[in-house]
């Protein structure tokens, strides 16, 4: 069912990346919505940003020995564990491929 459902959804990739480019180009759009549109093709191209998680101490102790320390100590902490880098999109492959170029072909100014 989910398979099927999955399908349905991608045979209106076409129609709805084309409406979201429609919105984000209407200057009579409500600016937000112009934004949603495009943060909305952004997602679908790159995929959303990551986003850091920051723990909170659990314990009272802990809390009490990270205000110990000074702001050079926590930076050779911080920089002991690295946020994850993001790797650059790979390409479109597969059943996607058939999507970007029939969208392709369909907006002029992509020529």
């Amino acid at each position: 069912m989910s398979s099927t459902l999955d399908k349905l959804a991608r045979s209106y990739a076409v129609e709805a990346l084309a409406t979201l480019r429609e919105v984000m180009r209407n200057r009579m759009a409500k600016d937000s919505d112009r934004r949603a549109a495009a943060d909305s093709i952004l997602d679908r191209g790159y995929g959303k940003p990551q986003q850091a998680i920051i723990s909170i101490p659990a314990s009272k102790q802990q809390q009490q020995a990270l205000a110990a320390l000074g702001d050079d100590e926590l930076m050779v902490i911080i920089k002991q564990k690295p946020l994850p880098r993001l790797s650059a999109p790979d390409d479109i492959e597969g059943e996607y491929e058939d999507v970007v170029q029939s969208f392709l072909k369909r907006d002029p100014l992509l020529d």
